[in-house]
C-alpha cells in the first residue's frame, strides 16, 4: 500500500511546488512595484491552511493543482471572490504603468524559467546520474534509440552503431557531434560509422526531411547514457543555463507542433504527470528533480499561450488596453473567459480519460 501512496504523494508534493513558485512569481513582482496583493491560494477544494501575513491572506487547499494570486484592481473570471477587483487607489494593478503590469503578469513564467535553471544549476554541481533527459556531452557517440521514420532510420544507422566522423570531421564525443550538426545548412550530412559488434566502417548518407531550420538539425537519434560528473560552480552555471535554453526551444517547436498537427496523442494529462513524477521520486530524486525543471518549463511555455485564463492571455488584453487607451469591455472579456474555460475543462477531462484509460490498460 505505501509503495502505492508514496509515488503519487511525491508527484503531488512536486507540482504543488511548481504551482506554489509560479504564483511566487505574481506575488513578488506584485509586491516590488507596491501592488496590493490580498492573497495567495494554491489548489481547490476544501482549504486545509490558511493564515494572514500583513495584508496578504494565503491559503492551501486540498488538490494542489492550480494556483492563485488576487490582485487589486485585477479581474480574473472563474477565480471566486474578488474583494478588490475594482480597486482603484494607488496601490491598484490597474493605476501602474503597463512596463510594471508586463513584469508581474510574466513573474510566473520568469520564476518557472529561473527555477528549471537552479535545478539545473544544482545538478550539474552535484553530479548527475545517466539518464536519457540530460546528455553527458563528453560520452561517445553510440547510437541507444532510433525515432521511428526518422532521417536516421531511413539511412540505414543501427542499434550500437558509433559514429567517427560528420562530413568528413572526425567526431570523438556527443558534444562535438551534436556542434557539427546544428552548424550544418546542407540538406543532408556524410557519417563514417562502425557496425555493431564489429570493426567495418561504413559511410551512410543522412537526408533530412524537411527545410525548416530546426528540423533539418534533427536527425532521430540518441546516444548511450553516461553519468555526468559534479562540475566547478562557473562551468555548472553555464551548463544549467545551456541546457534550460535548449529544453526550452524543444518545448516551444513540441508546442507548435501540437498546434501545428492538432495531435494530443502524446500529451501527459494531471494524473499521467503525477504518476511520471513519482515513479521518478521512487528511482532517485535526482531523477525527480530533472522532470520538475522539465515540467517547469513545460508550464512556462503553457502560460504564454494568449488564452484568458493563462498568464498570456491576460498579457494580451492589458496590451491591447495599453495600446488603444481604454479598458476592453468587461461583456467582451467575461465571454471570452467563459468559451476557454469550457474549452480548458474539456481538455482536461479528455487528457485525464486518456491517462486513466492508460492505466487500466
Amino acid at each position: 500500500m505505501i509503495t502505492f501512496i508514496l509515488p503519487i504523494l511525491y508527484g503531488f508534493l512536486g507540482i504543488s511546488a511548481l504551482i506554489a513558485f509560479h504564483e511566487l512569481g505574481h506575488f513578488l513582482f506584485a509586491k516590488l512595484f507596491n501592488v496590493r496583493a490580498p492573497s495567495f491560494s494554491i489548489g481547490f477544494g476544501p482549504r486545509l491552511i490558511t493564515k494572514k501575513i500583513g495584508e496578504t491572506e494565503f491559503a492551501l487547499s486540498a488538490i494542489p493543482f492550480g494556483g492563485y494570486v488576487e490582485i487589486a484592481g485585477m479581474v480574473e473570471p472563474g477565480q471566486g471572490d474578488q474583494l478588490y477587483q475594482n480597486d482603484e487607489s494607488g496601490r491598484s494593478f490597474g493605476q501602474k504603468p503597463y512596463y510594471q503590469q508586463f513584469l508581474i503578469l510574466m513573474g510566473g513564467i520568469i520564476f518557472n524559467i529561473l527555477f528549471a535553471a537552479a535545478i539545473f544549476f544544482y545538478l550539474f554541481c552535484t553530479g548527475i546520474p545517466a539518464n536519457s533527459l540530460l546528455q553527458n556531452q563528453a560520452s561517445k557517440p553510440i547510437v541507444a534509440t532510433i525515432v521511428e521514420d526518422s532521417p536516421a532510420a531511413k539511412s540505414g544507422i543501427k542499434i550500437g552503431d558509433m559514429i567517427f566522423e560528420v562530413n568528413g570531421q572526425k567526431v570523438e564525443t556527443v558534444g562535438e557531434f551534436i556542434n557539427i550538426l546544428q552548424q550544418n545548412s546542407a540538406p543532408s550530412i556524410t557519417v563514417l560509422k562502425k557496425e555493431k559488434d564489429l570493426e567495418d566502417r561504413s559511410l551512410v548518407t543522412i537526408n533530412f526531411e524537411s527545410d525548416v531550420l530546426w528540423e533539418r538539425r534533427k536527425i532521430g537519434v540518441h546516444f548511450e547514457s553516461e553519468a555526468i560528473e559534479s562540475q566547478p560552480i562557473f562551468e555548472a552555471l553555464q551548463n544549467s543555463v545551456i541546457e534550460t535554453w535548449r529544453w526550452t526551444k524543444k518545448i516551444v517547436w513540441d508546442f507548435v507542433g501540437i498546434v501545428k498537427n492538432g495531435e494530443f496523442k502524446h500529451v501527459a494529462g494531471p494524473i499521467a504527470i503525477i504518476g511520471i513524477a513519482g515513479k521518478s521520486a521512487i528511482v532517485g530524486y535526482k531523477f525527480l528533480l530533472i522532470l520538475l525543471a522539465l515540467i517547469s518549463i513545460n508550464l512556462a511555455i503553457l502560460n504564454l499561450i494568449p488564452f484568458p485564463i493563462l498568464d498570456g492571455g491576460q498579457l494580451l488584453f492589458y496590451t491591447i488596453e495599453a495600446i488603444i487607451g481604454r479598458p476592453i469591455p468587461a461583456k467582451i472579456r467575461e465571454t471570452i473567459h467563459i468559451i476557454t474555460w469550457v474549452a480548458f475543462i474539456a481538455l482536461f477531462l479528455y487528457l485525464s480519460t486518456k491517462d486513466i484509460l492508460r492505466l487500466f490498460s
